[in-house]
């Protein structure tokens, strides 16, 4: 078993593992994904794990200062990452030598610290437990984040009958206004959406993750798998999302949610989950993802919660492991 960094001449054989021989991967962990970051942004510490040549498994990483020490963790340019395996490594024995032997390549690295970001069952198809497993009897210690999501196969056929009085009320309202909601692709409604999410996000004093180009690269390079909605009033965008789609178990994952804070009496994000929860049905998707609702240190943030609890939606963990090495 071999552990390498790997290299931008390997791109294309990254990329063909992770979506066509892996058992976990989805195209957040492309490099075609990764890609669209400037190049300067992250310091990539990816490996590849090799065995009589034929690759097994890779890790999508980046190194992280913190405190004077250089640590790895899940590449910060992707929602999720983590390890990602062939299907005739997923036995326990040799996810534990995989493990032991990013760990011996990264310590001799002068490395202190290994977190990885696992990929959700949800969205990669293949239960997570042997690996979640394997990193805790290998000494890692796990944090945990709370998501929520809907599983179509248990959701009352009408919306409405999954959705508590005050979220029905909203939405009636928002619909006796005329609002309305659809699908953008073009340059000026996609701005739109970004300047009501960077409005959105404001009275939290925070930024998006995406700029406005790095949102078109997207929609530009991945087609269907990367969606924009929007909800309008009289013409006029009054709240919005970015989607991803997860072929693999045909889920919708939410990424952005924005409304125009002016707007919250009338409560177009009530209208915003109505609309993309009728989508996700339209198009026979099994799972609609929203997110998590807790912050890095694992702390509840119950407006969130409530909202989409509000709407029918499910519980599950993100899980995070990390380690001293």
């Amino acid at each position: 078993m071999d552990t390498n960094s790997y290299m931008e001449a390997e791109n294309k054989d990254w990329d063909r593992f992770v979506m066509e021989t892996s058992v976990n991967g989805v195209f957040l962990q492309t490099r075609k994904f990764l890609s669209y970051h400037p190049a300067k942004r992250f310091m990539d510490c990816s490996v590849v794990i090799r065995e009589k040549e034929k690759i097994i498994a890779v890790c999508p990483a980046c190194y992280e200062t913190d405190s004077g020490r250089k640590n790895v963790i899940s590449h910060k340019g992707s929602t999720y990452g983590g390890l990602i395996v062939a299907p005739e490594v997923w036995r326990t024995n040799k996810i534990m030598q995989i493990i032991d032997s990013m760990e011996v390549f990264y310590r001799n690295q002068n490395i202190k610290k290994i977190v990885y970001k696992i990929t959700p069952d949800i969205i990669s198809g293949r239960p997570s437990d042997l690996l979640n497993f394997c990193l805790r009897h290998a000494g890692y210690k796990e944090r945990q984040e709370l998501n929520f999501y809907i599983d179509f196969q248990y959701y009352e056929e009408d919306v409405f009958k999954n959705f508590n009085q005050c979220r029905k009320r909203n939405v009636h309202t928002c619909m006796k206004q005329g609002m309305y909601g659809k699908q953008i692709s073009e340059d000026e409604d996609i701005r739109e959406f970004f300047s009501l999410l960077c409005e959105s996000l404001n009275k939290y004093r925070v930024a998006p993750v995406h700029s406005f180009s790095e949102l078109l690269r997207l929609r530009d390079m991945f087609g269907q798998e990367i969606r924009f909605m929007g909800v309008y009033l009289e013409d006029r965008m009054v709240a919005g999302t970015m989607l991803f789609y997860f072929e693999q178990t045909k889920c919708l994952h939410t990424q952005y949610l924005a409304a125009d804070p002016s707007m919250e009496k009338l409560s177009p994000m009530s209208f915003l989950y109505y609309y993309v929860i009728q989508y996700a049905k339209k198009t026979d998707c099994r799972y609609l993802s929203w997110g998590i609702a807790t912050d890095h240190d694992g702390n509840l943030n119950m407006g969130l919660i409530q909202a989409k609890e509000a709407v029918g939606s499910r519980q599950t963990i993100n899980r995070i492991f990390e380690k001293e090495i």
